[in-house]
C-alpha cells in the first residue's frame, strides 16, 4: 500500500513539470519576450522647498502575465530653495520594484499598472536619501509584441533624507516614459 501511494505521488509530482514545459503559442525566445526596457522622467510638486526631478532607466522581467519585477537606475536633480537661496542637489540611485497589471492591454483599450519601487543613493551624492514610490501607470493598447509604447503616470513618493539640514520630502509625482 505504501509503495503504490509513493509511486502515485511520484508520478503526480513528475507530471507537473512536464505539463509546464508544453508550448502554448510562444515564440522561440521566451526570455526576450518577457524583458522590458523603460526610459522615464519623473517630477514632483514643490514641498518644503524641494522640487525633485529624476531620469530613470528600468530593466524588468515579466514573471507572470500580470506581475513583473524591475531594477531601477535613477539620476536626480533636486531644486532646493531655503531662505531665498536657490540651489540644486544631484544624486544617483539604484533600486528595484514590483509591478502589477490591473488592466491588461491585450483585452482593454488602455493598460494600467500599479508599481511600487524603492531606491537608495549610491556614491557620494549631494543629497543622500532612500525613496519609496507608488505609481499608477497608464499606457495605450499596442497589438505588436515588442513595440515602442509611451505611458503616463501619477503617484506618491516619500524621500527619506540622510543628509543633515535637508528634511524628508513627501509629494505627488508625475511620470512620462517609454517602454520598449
Amino acid at each position: 500500500m505504501k509503495k503504490s501511494l509513493f509511486l502515485i505521488m511520484g508520478a503526480a509530482i513528475l507530471a507537473m513539470p512536464m505539463k509546464a514545459q508544453e508550448e502554448s503559442g510562444v515564440s522561440k525566445d521566451p526570455v526576450f519576450d518577457h524583458l522590458m526596457f523603460e526610459l522615464e522622467a519623473t517630477s514632483g510638486l514643490k514641498n518644503k522647498g524641494m522640487s525633485p526631478t529624476t531620469f530613470n532607466f528600468n530593466l524588468g522581467y515579466q514573471i507572470t502575465p500580470r506581475f513583473y519585477a524591475f531594477a531601477k537606475a535613477e539620476g536626480s536633480i533636486n531644486l532646493y530653495k531655503n531662505d531665498d537661496v536657490k540651489t540644486y542637489f544631484k544624486s544617483q540611485a539604484l533600486g528595484g520594484g514590483l509591478g502589477f497589471k490591473l488592466y491588461n492591454p491585450k483585452t482593454n483599450f488602455l493598460g494600467t499598472d500599479l508599481r511600487l519601487s524603492v531606491t537608495n543613493t549610491i556614491g557620494s551624492p549631494d543629497w543622500k536619501y532612500t525613496s519609496y514610490s507608488a505609481d499608477l501607470i497608464i499606457y495605450s493598447n499596442n497589438k505588436k509584441q515588442r513595440a515602442f509604447t509611451p505611458y503616463l503616470g501619477l503617484g506618491f513618493k516619500h524621500i527619506n533624507s540622510h543628509t543633515s539640514g535637508i528634511s524628508n520630502w513627501n509629494g505627488i509625482i508625475g511620470t512620462i516614459g517609454f517602454r520598449f
